[in-house]
């Protein structure tokens, strides 16, 4: 495969990537930093009692910790869990995911696929020469 086809697949990404991907690490940040993400960056409003600016983090939390986020997040780590059981943390509470641990077979698996887009390309312009 030539470098620059390899540059273009390799950059390809989803049509709203560069829109969303702020976002979706944003919420990233604020899920992996559970409630104390949330009291350090919630501030209290000028003439907002305690109560209710306790209630208010309160309701941020939950809102991002629902039972959809929560159980998508648990969908991705069983089937992590099914090819690569060793890369799940079990605390008890919750599964976790080293996502770290996944660089290596994600970057096998895009060998493979980059030979198996060459093998079929090859076999397309072979195909489409007779």
């Amino acid at each position: 495969m030539a470098n620059e086809s390899k540059k273009n697949f390799y950059e390809r990404t989803h049509p709203e990537y560069a829109k969303k991907v702020t976002v979706w690490k944003l919420l990233r940040t604020i899920y992996d930093g559970g409630r104390q993400w949330f009291i350090l960056h919630i501030f209290k409003f000028h003439k907002e009692g305690n109560r209710e600016y306790a209630d208010r983090v309160g309701r941020a939390y939950r809102f991002n910790h629902t039972r959809e986020v929560v159980e998508s997040l648990r969908v991705i780590a069983q089937r992590v869990q099914d090819v690569f059981p060793e890369l799940i943390h079990n605390d008890g509470k919750c599964r976790s995911v080293n996502y770290h641990g996944l660089t290596v077979p994600l970057i096998e698996a895009v060998k493979e696929l980059s030979v198996q887009i060459a093998t079929l390309k090859e076999g397309v312009e072979n195909g489409a020469s007779n």
